[in-house]
């Protein structure tokens, strides 16, 4: 929770000075990747503690501008759908990754498959956020 908090008081000042919003949001969800990516393989605590730091402060910005996307670009008949989509998009992601968990180590998923399965779950996760 800290994370995000530090990171809310720096994406208003950033996302208000920079111009191109689409390449902060763009950068912050490949930071994002990166950060999740490499947060199953470090052993030491401290690291971890500085990985979710960063998972939370680059989530924060996406949280916080989603929605003023929505009310400026989505289109007036639909915006109580993409705020949805985009409040949804959380929680299913949660859930999928317990599942996707349980199948792991339950040993339901083939080794290849399982690879594959979950780069799709997590690219399919990025691009509704």
């Amino acid at each position: 929770m800290t994370n995000l908090l530090l990171g809310s008081f720096c994406a208003i000042p950033i996302i208000n000075r920079i111009k191109s919003r689409k390449w902060i949001l763009a950068g912050l969800l490949y930071s994002n990747t990166l950060f999740q990516g490499t947060f199953y393989g470090i052993p030491i605590f401290g690291y971890l503690v500085v990985n979710r730091l960063f998972i939370g402060v680059t989530q924060s910005f996406i949280m916080i501008y989603s929605p003023v996307w929505v009310d400026q670009f989505a289109p007036r008949n639909r915006k109580t759908l993409f705020m949805a989509i985009q409040q949804v998009a959380s929680p299913l992601g949660v859930v999928l990754g317990y599942a996707l968990t349980f199948g792991l180590k339950t040993g339901i998923a083939v080794d290849g498959v399982c690879n594959l399965l979950i780069m799709l779950i997590y690219l399919i996760n990025e691009l509704i956020l």
